[in-house]
């Protein structure tokens, strides 16, 4: 994967290069990552909106300079709630201190921020793969109730 990769004609019957099952944060910045860079991807995931849950990120620390560097710092920062201090305690005892800035997030609003972000050569599909087919010169991927991506 290089930045230079342009899109190019696929095969007939092709409607992408790259499918990605599983939309929560790893896979929608893997797509959003691999659309930037060119390629025809389509990601897949059972969940058109990630369902909330009580599941919370916190962003700090080299994890921020790497949202920053690839653009999706601001995105990030709009939808969580900052703060500047960690303090540790145990039985009613400050243990430490951390001073930076952080970030806390519900994952499902993580995840929503980051799929806004999706470039348009990544096309979304809200399905469940029920089958993934691979053959020597096309792969095939079977979502239940939507055409197969190829």
């Amino acid at each position: 994967m290089t930045a230079e990769h342009s899109l190019r004609p696929l095969p007939e019957g092709t409607d992408t290069e790259i499918a990605v099952v599983g939309g929560g944060l790893s896979g929608t910045l893997a797509a959003t990552l691999l659309g930037r860079s060119g390629y025809r991807v389509t990601l897949i995931d059972r969940h058109h909106v990630f369902p909330r849950e009580f599941r919370v990120e916190k962003i700090a620390g080299d994890q921020i300079d790497k949202l920053r560097r690839i653009g999706l710092l601001d995105s990030l920062s709009t939808a969580a709630a900052a703060f500047d201090e960690i303090v540790n305690v145990r039985k009613g005892r400050v243990l430490d201190r951390t001073r930076a800035r952080h970030y806390g997030i519900f994952y499902d609003d993580l995840v929503a921020a980051m799929r806004a972000e999706l470039p348009k050569a990544v096309r979304f599909v809200a399905g469940r793969v029920s089958a993934v087919e691979a053959g020597p010169e096309r792969q095939r991927v079977s979502i239940i109730g939507q055409p197969d991506v190829t």
